[in-house]
């Protein structure tokens, strides 16, 4: 990253890291993954929710980056881990995803948490064309802000912050790693690392502020739950689902200990946010 002297030189990396391609690619890499999504999504709905505190949202209010008084669009809400404290705590918030059943979850969960003030969006961000501005412009744990064109956009939608959530170095589901590298599989369009927004938005003289955390997760998990995810995973790969269980239960065999698996998550997560009026 240091050998990167210039914005073009940034646009290339970023582009050869992730291979995100055109919008129309985008597009269509997104539909792959909606049946992924949907299935993971789909088993949060009719769950009880009860608003919990939100340790990066209570940074984003603390530090008056997000004020009480504030619009919020949110692109790639997902089931509203940060909207649904962000709309707690401002006047309104805009989730925005192209998952039908995110917004279901997003819904069902702002009814039960008595939020009102909850606009929901069922479009992709490459399909919103609303040229309406909100006070602050929110991506987290999301794609879609993935080349210079997209920051100029996020940007020309906020009338005062844009905060990016993002992935940092050393960030890892084990096994899932483990089984990508196994079979070989380059995975595209995936979340971009906060090195290169830092580098991008230095390029454009932005004025930063960062805060880092940290979370480490150990969970066991068992081939049922491996075999009721990974075919709709890998197919987005290619893989059918013959393949696909045929190898996850010789993974399990390998890696199994009293017949479960010990799996671990690290997330390292930058919130980088900036005031688009400091040039």
């Amino acid at each position: 990253m240091d050998d990167v002297v210039n914005q073009s030189q940034l646009e290339e990396l970023w582009e050869s890291r992730y291979h995100y391609g055109n919008v129309q690619k985008r597009i269509a890499r997104q539909c792959k993954w909606d049946s992924y999504y949907s299935m993971i999504y789909a088993k949060e709905i009719g769950k009880p929710f009860h608003l919990a505190q939100n340790e990066l949202v209570n940074y984003l209010t603390e530090q008056r980056i997000v004020d009480s008084n504030d619009t919020v669009l949110d692109i790639g809400c997902g089931t509203g881990t940060y909207g649904l404290p962000l709309a707690a705590r401002c006047s309104h918030v805009t989730e925005l995803d192209g998952n039908l059943t995110a917004i279901k979850v997003v819904e069902e969960r702002a009814a039960q948490a008595g939020l009102t003030n909850i606009r929901m969006v069922c479009k992709l961000w490459e399909e919103f064309n609303e040229e309406k501005q909100y006070d602050v412009v929110l991506s987290a744990m999301c794609p879609a802000i993935c080349n210079f064109e997209d920051l100029y956009r996020m940007e020309s939608l906020a009338k005062r912050q844009c905060v990016i959530i993002t992935v940092m170095e050393g960030s890892y589901d084990k096994h899932r790693s483990n089984i990508i590298r196994e079979l070989g599989l380059k995975p595209e369009g995936m979340i971009t690392e906060s090195r290169i927004y830092l580098k991008a938005l230095q390029f454009l003289s932005r004025e930063v502020k960062l805060q880092t955390y940290s979370y480490k997760y150990e969970y066991r998990i068992s081939l049922q739950q491996m075999l009721d995810t990974y075919p709709t995973y890998l197919s987005i790969f290619g893989m059918s689902e013959k393949e696909t269980v045929s190898f996850i239960k010789d993974y399990f065999m390998k890696n199994a200990v009293d017949g479960m698996i010990m799996d671990e998550s690290q997330m390292n997560i930058a919130v980088i946010s900036w005031n688009k009026e400091m040039k």
